[in-house]
């Protein structure tokens, strides 16, 4: 059963207020994930606001569950640290007169991260929100399949925005198979329909995303997580085992090998060892400020380094990197014990990490037209401490 509010009753319940604010915030950034990805229009005109409207929607969740009088009475430890750390971004990026609307990058993460054990979703909001996002995948299905022009994202986002959003919703479809045998077909059509977009596509790091999210909830045993060094190793490999790959990577391509890569038709090195060099040679001169945004890239027509956990280090420098990483273990390790209570909170860690995975070859895990996706699954994950959860409903 879902607590009771101690406020007036009726319309005016503290509680009912509560939810239905989460309600507004997870629709309108549904409505907005929607749109950017089935309207080119819409996408061209909001994607330079998407990161601010992101923060302001997460700032208006912090107050509706958590708020700052409440931080400050408990001494909350935690949202002063994201404050602390985006302060000194602050500083380095005045320090080297960088473009200051990267900070809401961090921001946004760290935000989305410390509000994971803070917002406490209803039955309903899990539900409804995860199928919306079984229909959106549906809907871009039809989209990439048919109507290809109508899509005017790169085949590597386009195919990633669908298995993204499939994965979301995978949420509701093991609700709907567990409770209805015949639908577990739908799990089924989701994986073969995404599979073959994937190598439509050509897309890597849609397939990484897709058999990473397969290989933890299908075949990692549950129980194994219990392990003393599981989810550290796995973390590393997430996080530092990134910038791992981006080292060897840039250093096998400087040796001149190269071939395709079965069943995609790209050669293994098509551009990323080059731009992951260029950003190097910059890093190392600012190492630990970072070198900040809007600089122009001769190895490519934007400023997009292709790798999340090097976009961090590279952009916001040693200290800022070290101190996002120990917090996303922080918190994921806290929520790792969830997924001992339920089956879906299983479901949603599994394609977090999958996210994390994929981000080797994009920056899908920061990237701010994903920050729903992000933080949904991470307050799915959370619901398990929930009384509801806890009672075996999910």
């Amino acid at each position: 059963m879902e607590s009771k509010s101690k406020g007036a009753p009726g319309f005016f319940d503290r509680e009912r207020i509560k939810n239905s604010i989460n309600w507004f915030v997870l629709l309108i950034l549904f409505l907005g994930y929607a749109l950017t990805f089935t309207v080119p229009k819409f996408f061209g005109a909001t994607d330079r606001y998407v990161s601010l409207f992101l923060f302001c929607m997460l700032v208006l969740l912090y107050f509706n569950n958590v708020g700052f009088i409440y931080s400050l009475k408990t001494r909350e430890k935690e949202i002063f640290f994201v404050a602390g750390v985006v302060l000194l971004n602050i500083i380095n990026f005045i320090m080297i007169d960088s473009n200051k609307g990267a900070i809401l990058v961090i921001g946004n993460l760290l935000m989305i991260f410390y509000l994971s054990t803070k917002v406490k979703l209803t039955k309903w909001q899990v539900y409804v929100i995860s199928m919306l996002y079984f229909v959106l995948y549906c809907v871009l299905l039809v989209y990439n399949m048919l109507y290809d022009e109508l899509v005017t994202f790169n085949p590597n986002t386009a195919a990633t925005a669908a298995i993204y959003t499939f994965l979301v919703s995978f949420v509701a479809l093991q609700k709907l198979a567990k409770k209805y045998d015949g639908l577990g077909v739908l799990i089924v059509f989701g994986m073969v329909a995404g599979f073959r977009l994937v190598f439509w596509h050509r897309a890597r790091g849609a397939a990484i995303m897709l058999l990473a999210f397969f290989f933890f909830y299908y075949f990692w045993p549950k129980e194994w997580w219990r392990k003393k060094f599981a989810f550290p190793v796995w973390f590393f490999l997430a996080t530092i085992g990134s910038l791992l790959f981006v080292a060897a990577y840039v250093l096998l391509g400087t040796t001149g090998i190269n071939f395709q890569i079965p069943f995609f038709y790209k050669p293994l090195f098509s551009g990323r060892n080059r731009i992951w060099m260029e950003i190097f040679q910059l890093f190392k001169e600012k190492p630990f400020t970072g070198i900040g945004t809007g600089i122009e890239l001769d190895a490519f027509w934007e400023f997009n380094i292709h790798n999340a956990m090097y976009d961090l280090i590279a952009v916001y420098g040693i200290p800022v990197f070290l101190a996002i990483v120990g917090f996303l273990y922080w918190r994921m390790n806290r929520l790792k014990e969830c997924i001992f209570k339920s089956q879906l909170s299983r479901c949603a860690f599994c394609a977090l990490l999958a996210v994390f995975f994929e981000s080797y070859f994009d920056i899908d895990l920061i990237w701010a037209d994903y920050g729903l996706n992000v933080m949904f699954l991470l307050f799915v994950i959370h619901w398990a401490e929930d009384k509801e959860a806890e009672s075996g409903e999910v």
